[in-house]
């Protein structure tokens, strides 16, 4: 219910009143320290000091009131007027309260008067007001953590993303063809990414000086014959009346042998493109079985199966390859056999050729290198070889133990490479 206010009465107690004068400033200082509203009333409930402007009035009809004066202490809770909390009573419930307290005051066993006691319930922006300037050093010591915070992310994380994004910059717009990482990072992450980034930017520069080197020769590669036909196409338009039919012929085959080489050169560009995309597969195979499927009667291959990750006609282009190479050097014999090793599959092939000179071994998977340019070699088999193998997760080299005797193997210096692949047992 709501505090109905005083009501007019008769004249109070003359004692009741001098003990009220005499309190009258006791009760404002009370007032002043707790904020609440207080009065004091003599044995008939007529208001005799207060911090309100209602001394003279009576609060006998309170129910709080009448209980005080027969001698129990009582309360009530009152509803505040919507003057007083209407602007916080939406944010908290208990500002539209007032807790009202009445207690006797008795002398020589007789109830000769009262106290009642008025006060709001502490509410949350009461705490905040009372704890203002902990707040606020709160916030000043929160300010400083969040700015703590700020400079350290930004000299961990914002200040090294901004030098990785200045280095790839520069190496994007052709300032530099090395990546600087700067300082070290901090951050595992970052420095995970710097890795990242200066292997790829590596790789990009390698295929980049790959491509120009390769378009080199290829414009190399194809002048040669382009500018022999070239040479006998005019001299055919300009002596052919002179010619012999015997020189005419002549010039023609050298025509038809340039025309030849340029196919070939364009045939195995176009393999060795092929082999440089080629996707990786999870295809197990047996690899003898493959080198079984190579037509050629000067090839012999080891019994047993051999079982490896590797695309079946990668396999059987980098044996035929290999094979075509031996031949074409002299071998009479080609032996293929195969055994696991370190946990891979190491496929061998040797022959009893020529063999290769130890000053070309570091240069035989060079694309374009042959020692056989005048018989029509393009220098790209063994070029198509590794880019096959190394698509294919595998690898291929000279075998530093050459050919030579053995005891189902050829006989003669020879060759000999090792194909290194995934055993089937190994995760694709």
């Amino acid at each position: 219910p709501p505090f109905p206010g005083p009501k007019p009465a008769g004249p109070a107690s003359p004692s009741a009143k001098r003990v009220g004068a005499r309190l009258a400033g006791a009760v404002e200082v009370a007032r002043a320290a707790s904020g609440a509203r207080i009065r004091l009333l003599d044995e008939r409930g007529v208001v005799v000091a207060s911090t309100e402007d209602d001394t003279g009035l009576s609060l006998a009809h309170l129910d709080e009131v009448r209980q005080a004066l027969d001698g129990t202490l009582a309360g009530a809770l009152r509803r505040v007027p919507a003057a007083r909390g209407f602007q916080i009573q939406p944010l908290v419930r208990g500002a539209s309260v007032d807790v009202h307290l009445a207690t006797p005051v008795a002398h020589a066993g007789r109830v000769v008067g009262a106290v009642t006691v008025a006060r709001r319930p502490s509410t949350i922006v009461d705490t905040l007001v009372n704890k203002r300037n902990l707040l606020l050093q709160g916030a000043a010591l929160f300010l400083a953590v969040a700015v703590g915070v700020a400079i350290v992310a930004a000299r961990t994380l914002v200040l090294p993303i901004q030098r990785l994004r200045r280095g790839v910059g520069r190496v994007a717009r052709g300032e530099t063809e090395r990546f600087e990482r700067g300082r070290h990072y901090r951050v595992r992450e970052l420095a995970e990414l710097a890795d990242s980034i200066e292997a790829m930017v590596l790789s990009l520069q390698q295929r980049t000086r790959y491509l120009r080197e390769f378009a080199r020769q290829v414009n190399h590669e194809f002048k040669t014959p382009i500018a022999a036909a070239r040479g006998a196409v005019e001299l055919l338009s300009d002596h052919l009346q002179d010619m012999t039919e015997g020189q005419a012929r002549h010039f023609v085959d050298n025509l038809a042998a340039d025309v030849a080489r340029l196919e070939r050169l364009a045939e195995r560009l176009l393999a060795l493109a092929q082999a440089d995309l080629a996707a990786s597969s999870d295809e197990v195979v047996d690899v003898l079985a493959v080198a079984r499927s190579v037509a050629c009667p000067e090839l012999h291959v080891a019994d047993g199966r051999a079982l490896a990750r590797v695309p079946r006609s990668a396999l059987r282009v980098v044996l035929e390859n290999l094979v075509e190479n031996a031949l074409e050097h002299g071998a009479r014999r080609v032996d293929v056999q195969a055994r696991p090793q370190d946990g891979k599959m190491v496929l061998r092939v040797e022959d009893d050729g020529a063999g290769v000179a130890p000053e070309h071994v570091a240069r035989v998977f060079d694309p374009f290198f042959t020692t056989r340019a005048e018989r029509g070699g393009t220098g790209l088999g063994l070029a198509i070889c590794r880019a096959l193998m190394e698509n294919a997760g595998g690898r291929i080299a000279i075998d530093p133990s050459g050919g030579g005797p053995s005891s189902e193997g050829p006989s003669g210096e020879g060759a000999a490479f090792a194909i290194t692949l995934k055993s089937a047992e190994q995760p694709s």
